[in-house]
């Protein structure tokens, strides 16, 4: 064989190679994504509606329970109270509830 032969087989051997590349690496094996059912109700409940009424009440219930009343644990209410009487986080919202406070009372009169 001569060179330009040769050549000419290599040129041609790298173009098949090349499309054949290309021709593969077009096609997906992948299946087409599904995307699952989500696992909650489609539609609202319709007896879930709460009047406004409602709402209010409930929530003004729960700023009553005390949470001593709630922690049954001895230990645990151990701890809530210390946490509580270091936090200092709490200490200084507190000061601040109290100074909106004050600066709200002389506007009130």
């Amino acid at each position: 064989m001569s060179n330009k032969a040769k050549t000419t087989r290599k040129t041609l051997q790298g173009t098949v190679t090349v499309t054949a590349i290309a021709l593969i690496s077009g096609c997906s094996f992948m299946p087409t994504y599904e995307r699952p059912n989500a696992p909650v109700a489609t539609q609202w409940p319709s007896n879930a509606m709460v009047s406004a009424a409602d709402s209010t009440a409930g929530a003004a219930s729960s700023t009553t329970v005390n949470w001593q009343d709630y922690f049954s644990d001895a230990s645990l209410r151990q701890l809530i109270e210390a946490a509580l009487a270091n936090n200092r986080d709490l200490r200084v919202a507190l000061l601040n509830i109290e100074q909106a406070r004050a600066q709200l009372n002389p506007a009130r009169s």
